[in-house]
This record gives structure tokens, C-alpha cells and sequence, in this order.
């Protein structure tokens, strides 16, 4: 018997709670969004007040054309047709990634 086994309705209930402590636009760009996102980097700044809910809409549906134009680019490459309301290219980082050294 493995002393390790963890089920997974612990996970799904904590996703749920999440999700339910997200503002309304939020959870329907949540609900429409194309990939399954993990909710609790969205939730802390909701919580902490440091983002308001049409911030936090716009930067879950960013965050969503952004992967998904990655995700199209990598998989059908560059002459694979952009659709309706899909990013056509992906803005390379403005900010610098601090050195972990």
C-alpha cells in the first residue's frame, strides 16, 4: 500500500473555491478561456486589492491569446492562419527576468 496516494477531489475543491472567490467578469474569462489555468496567481492580487476586476479580466484574457499564439506558433508554425481575436504575433518581455544568481 503506497503511504503516498493523495485523490485528487482535494485539488478540485480548492480550484473550485478559487474560482468562486474570483469577481464575476473574471470567472467568465476564466470559463471561456482555452487553456485550464491555475487560479491562485490571479486570485492573491484580487484579494490583496491590488488589481480590480476588469484589470484582472483583461490580464486573464491576455495571458490566454498570448499562450495561445505561442502554442499555435510552435505546434502548426508561422504560416498556420491566425483566427478571429487571436493575437498574430507575441510581444517579446519588456521586463528583464532577475538573474537567480
Amino acid at each position: 500500500m503506497n503511504a503516498n496516494s493523495v485523490t485528487g477531489g482535494a485539488v478540485e475543491r480548492r480550484t473550485m473555491d478559487y474560482f468562486d472567490r474570483l469577481p464575476p467578469s473574471a470567472r467568465a474569462a476564466v470559463a471561456n478561456a482555452r487553456f485550464d489555468w491555475v487560479l491562485m496567481p490571479w486570485l492573491r492580487p484580487w484579494e490583496a486589492g491590488e488589481i480590480g476586476p476588469i484589470g484582472l479580466t483583461a490580464q486573464i484574457e491576455h495571458v490566454d491569446r498570448e499562450r495561445a499564439a505561442k502554442e499555435r506558433l510552435r505546434i502548426w508554425g508561422p504560416d498556420y492562419p491566425v483566427l478571429c481575436g487571436e493575437l498574430q504575433t507575441i510581444q517579446p518581455r519588456t521586463k528583464k527576468r532577475k538573474n537567480r544568481r
